[in-house]
């Protein structure tokens, strides 16, 4: 079944499309006779206009295809069907606050992965995969634009898996994932998704985003006790004036992939930023606050960034670690503000760089960077190990050691 938008035009404006005169004098009496024979009709109905009755909204069953723009006039509950809608090229599907409900398996609502649609104001629940790709072959991506659609208790809320085809640009707008395995699934071996999320809530997923050979840019949006908030492999990963709290890991970079992470606030999570294996592009943090983490920030094998963050009650404030050592993996901290950690920074691969730095009122290290390049500047003091600073000269600190 085909369900498709209709304009629905009374009797009257018909009339008035057909008996449309000329301009000047005849036109305004053509609209005086349009009028009288208007009211004519009205009392020879008995005072009510005789007007074509409305048509009704059209129905929209389980396994439905949609096109252009409909309205969902109430839920759809399909646990017996592998699909909910299907909605074809240029296809907007207001779902007007109902569900989409599924039993478990199949795929809530199919989208082209060229051409463009659009989902908006409603719950995808219950589904193997809440929105996914048509299996259809195209030859460049299409757009697709999901705005507050809540996903809840599905394998993978939004799934942009374009492994036989390529994957649509795709932007998430106020929208919600809670509870399922995996909130947002981005992976296209042909070009790479280019995936937008901005003001959305991402809740009590096993992994709220997981990218993989894409692009993916977060921001105002927040990522809360999920096992896994962004993990980025071989993707860019871009996160901004967000919050990430109580998440296992919040975000991983690995294998080439990067994560660069601008003006965020990262609370009581296991690790803040985790990154491996990430060789030529530098992960870039920058304006970051890292406050009762377990870790804030490890690269274990892993080249970065990190100026002017701070770190307040961590276990561990930045560790950085590989068997593989310098040049390759190396991190330059600048500017970086560390008080009241268990351990400020704990340990840098040789050769990275330490300028500007301060570690107050640590409880354990202050700066233990053995083997670092020091470029003047840092500071520690009231740290509970000595000396203050290792690796580097600390202004009040006494010599490095």
């Amino acid at each position: 079944m085909r369900v498709r938008s209709a304009v629905v035009r009374s009797a009257l404006d018909v009339g008035s499309a057909s008996l449309a005169a000329p301009p000047g004098r005849r036109r305004r009496r053509g609209l005086q006779t349009l009028t009288a024979a208007a009211a004519a009709l009205v009392l020879g109905a008995g005072g009510s206009a005789l007007a074509a009755p409305a048509a009704a909204a059209p129905v929209v069953g389980c396994g439905a295809v949609v096109e252009g723009e409909v309205t969902l006039g109430a839920d759809l509950v399909c646990r017996n069907s592998p699909v909910g809608l299907t909605l074809l090229d240029g296809a907007s599907l207001d779902l007007a606050g109902h569900r989409v409900v599924g039993g478990g398996s199949g795929t809530g609502l199919i989208v082209p992965p060229g051409g463009s649609a659009t989902v908006h104001g409603g719950v995808v629940r219950g589904w193997e995969s809440g929105v996914a790709l048509a299996e259809d072959a195209w030859d460049a991506p299409g757009r697709l634009v999901i705005e507050d659609v809540t996903f809840r208790e599905n394998t993978t809320g939004l799934e942009l898996q374009g492994l036989g085809t390529v994957a649509p640009d795709t932007d998430v707008t106020a929208s919600r994932f809670v509870a399922n395995g995996t909130g947002i699934s981005a992976l296209d071996l042909w070009g790479g998704v280019d995936l937008t999320v901005s003001a959305s809530r991402f809740t009590d997923n096993a992994t709220a985003l997981d990218v993989t050979s894409s692009t993916v840019a977060v921001a105002d949006s927040v990522l809360a006790y999920n096992e896994q908030g962004v993990a980025c492999d071989q993707s860019a990963c871009r996160i901004e004036d967000s919050t990430l709290r109580d998440n296992g890991t919040a975000v991983s970079s690995i294998w080439y992939g990067t994560a660069r992470v601008y003006r965020s606030t990262f609370v009581r999570n296991d690790i803040g930023v985790d990154s491996y294996w990430v060789l030529s592009i530098p992960n870039e943090l920058v304006g970051n606050t890292f406050t009762a983490n377990g870790t804030g920030v490890r690269f274990d094998s892993a080249h970065g960034v990190l100026t002017d963050n701070t770190f307040v009650r961590n276990d561990v404030g930045y560790e950085g670690r590989s068997e593989d050592g310098p040049p390759y993996f190396t991190a330059a901290l600048v500017g970086n503000d560390f008080r009241r950690n268990g351990d400020g920074i704990l340990s840098v691969v040789g050769e990275s760089t330490l300028q500007a730095n301060t570690a107050v009122a640590n409880e354990r290290w202050g700066i233990h960077a053995p083997g670092a390049v020091d470029l003047g500047g840092n500071t520690a003091r009231g740290n509970g190990n000595e000396p203050q600073c290792v690796g580097v000269v600390c202004e009040g600190a006494g010599p490095a050691s």
